[in-house]
This record gives structure tokens, C-alpha cells and sequence, in this order.
């Protein structure tokens, strides 16, 4: 419960809050289950201490020992993204998003991670992907976007930022800064 509550911290940007929720979890640790610990130890190095190779290390042995844990596949992409390998963080991504095929953030994730590599094409057709679930979302349209740019395609890359300054002020901020 302290880890998880960590995590929530982590996605408020709470960094204090953080630190002290994994504290408390590593007060436990020996009271948890192993991958319970490899989940735990993971969140801790890559939240709090941003040792992203420890963390990689952890989830490592998380996903080696429990393969079908798509949040442990999940999180090392991030811990491998930090350390900028992004073929390693497209792997583990879509590693994730084939054991849940409808998790949004995951397979915005793993679009990003492919864009960051530079494959255009997967970043775009998996943003699209989630565009088709949900129409709206900023960050799939803002990869859309940068990897048409990025590809070329300026005049698709105009459009998607008009249908992006037009979702509300997060997408507006972000088409604007597109644009530019």
C-alpha cells in the first residue's frame, strides 16, 4: 500500500510525499512477497533515488521471474527511456501493451518511445490506436504530430495541431508550442 501510494504521489508530482510513502514500504520489505519487493524496489530507485540502473536491475528480475506483469514491463520502458535506450524502452513497451492491449497510458507510452527512436510510423499508428478509443487525448495527438514533423509530413503535422489547439487549453498550449 505505502508503494502504491508512492506511485500516486509520484504522478501528483508530490516529491516529498514520495519519498516518505517508499520509506514506509521499505520498512516492510521483508514482510513482502518477491515480486512485491521487485515492484517495491523498482519504484523506489526509479521515483525517489532516480538510480534508473538500479531500477532497471529490479524490474529486470520482476518481469524475468513474472513475464505477464504489465506494469513491471511498463516501468522498466521508463527506467530505460532515463537512461535513453529508447530500443530497449520500445521493447519493454510493447511487451506491456501486448499483455494489455487496452491500456491507454501504456500504448501512448509505447508510441512515444517509438517516436523518440525514430520510427515515425509505430509512433503514429499506435497514437492512432488510441485516438480511435478516445478522440481527445493530447498526448497521442502531440505524438502524432511531432512524428509527422519529424517525418516530413508538415502539412499532416498542421492539421493534427489545429485538432489539437482545438481540444482545450492543455491541447491549445501544446499546438501552440507545436507550431512554433
Amino acid at each position: 500500500a505505502y508503494s502504491g501510494m508512492g506511485v500516486i504521489y509520484g504522478a501528483l508530482k508530490q516529491d516529498a510525499k514520495v519519498e516518505e510513502s517508499y520509506k514506509n514500504a521499505l520498512k516492510h520489505i521483508d514482510r513482502m512477497s518477491e515480486r512485491e519487493k521487485y515492484r517495491t524496489l523498482g519504484g523506489y530507485y526509479l521515483l525517489v533515488t532516480r538510480n534508473y540502473e538500479k531500477a532497471i536491475e529490479n524490474y529486470e528480475n520482476l518481469v524475468g521471474l513474472y513475464p505477464a506483469d504489465d506494469t513491471g514491463h511498463a516501468n522498466l520502458a521508463v527506467a530505460y527511456v532515463n537512461v535513453r535506450n529508447m530500443p530497449k524502452a520500445m521493447e519493454e513497451g510493447r511487451k506491456a501493451i501486448e499483455i494489455y492491449p487496452s491500456n491507454t497510458l501504456q500504448r501512448t507510452n509505447y508510441a512515444m518511445y517509438s517516436m523518440y527512436a525514430g520510427d515515425f510510423s509505430t509512433a503514429i499508428a499506435e497514437s492512432k490506436k488510441v485516438l480511435e478509443a478516445n478522440p481527445t487525448f493530447e498526448y497521442a495527438m502531440l505524438t502524432v504530430a511531432n512524428s509527422q514533423g519529424a517525418a516530413g509530413d508538415l502539412e499532416g503535422a498542421r492539421q493534427t495541431w489545429d485538432r489539437l489547439a482545438a481540444v482545450g487549453p492543455l491541447g491549445a498550449s501544446m499546438a501552440s508550442l507545436g507550431r512554433a
